[in-house]
């Protein structure tokens, strides 16, 4: 086992930073600040791609990322995060100086990273807080298990923005968001698809608008939070719409990704 792994009980990155805030003194104390931060959006990297309600998606990760561990930095002590997604586990650490990933994929990952890790395969020592069970070889030996380095945020931010693409490009694949859009139009009573939207514009002109716009666009992946929000500002709060209707519009569109108390 890695020797510099301090096991905790698995809890939010919230509860686990207020009970490790370090003194003021500490100079990295900010930096610690920022790295919470930072590691607790993560899945807004991601979930965005996702076929969903955003207001859905949003409190589904919300607090997706926890900490699962500790190892000190600058005398420190730095959480070891995890946080699940689409199949996906990632164990991941900030050390100051870098970022460690752990990725263990139900499929493999086969994306062009552009060259920001390298291919050798990392050391446990170097992957402090990890378990020598959750650090693998390299990406370049297998896309399903795999351990990087990203030397800054940005790389970071490229890494899993690079991920989400690609699953928002085999959702295009599996439920392109068109079809989803026609099935919405064609289910649509008349005084629903007429409903006035901003300036002349309709409810079913709208769809319309997207449906066409998801056809011809070059962009391989498909707004599903602008659908979210032409649905939401045509249907949601309206007294006047059967209530079985709304929710026929929200589950052909989403599917199981949106949440039914916002019908009540």
């Amino acid at each position: 086992m890695n020797t510099a792994v301090a096991e905790v009980e698995e809890e939010s990155v919230t509860h686990w930073i207020r009970n490790n805030d370090p003194e003021d003194k500490m100079l990295w104390k900010g930096s610690l600040g920022d790295q919470v931060v930072f590691a607790r959006g993560l899945p807004t990297m991601l979930y965005g791609y996702e076929r969903g309600d955003s207001d859905f998606l949003y409190e589904k990760y919300k607090d997706a990322v926890k900490v699962i561990g500790t190892h000190t930095s600058k005398s420190i002590a730095c959480p070891v995060y995890k946080f699940v997604w689409n199949g996906i586990t990632f164990i991941m650490r900030d050390n100051f100086y870098n970022w460690k990933v752990s990725v263990d994929s139900e499929i493999p990952l086969d994306i062009d990273f552009e060259g920001i890790f390298s291919d050798e395969e990392i050391s446990s020592c170097y992957c402090e807080g990890f378990l020598d069970s959750q650090v693998y070889g390299s990406y370049f030996r297998n896309h399903k298990q795999f351990t990087v380095e990203l030397s800054n945020r940005y790389k970071m931010y490229f890494f899993f923005r690079k991920i989400g693409y690609y699953f928002g490009c085999k959702a295009k694949v599996e439920c392109p968001l068109h079809t989803t859009v026609q099935k919405i139009i064609d289910m649509l009573p008349e005084e629903i698809a007429n409903i006035g939207m901003m300036g002349d514009r309709t409810f079913k002109g709208d769809l319309e608008k997207i449906r066409n716009k998801a056809i011809i666009s070059i962009d391989k992946t498909q707004n599903w939070s602008y659908l979210g929000t032409i649905i939401s500002l045509a249907i949601h709060g309206n007294k006047d719409i059967d209530k079985k209707i709304k929710t026929d519009i929200y589950q052909t569109a989403f599917g199981d990704n949106w949440e039914k108390e916002k019908l009540r």
